[in-house]
């Protein structure tokens, strides 16, 4: 799962003209960044 949402990562640039707008290829790269950190981190205690 980790190498597959590394790909994903390293496959936005190479297919950012597919994405129009030039300034959403650094919000979709930031919003995966956002995923993968989230899901790496452990969640606290209740």
């Amino acid at each position: 799962m980790v190498i597959g949402v590394l790909q994903c990562v390293l496959v936005v640039p190479m297919f950012a003209d597919r994405l129009g707008d030039p300034d959403l290829q650094t919000r979709v790269l930031d919003l995966l960044i956002d995923l993968v950190t989230a899901g790496l981190t452990p969640r606290p205690a209740d």
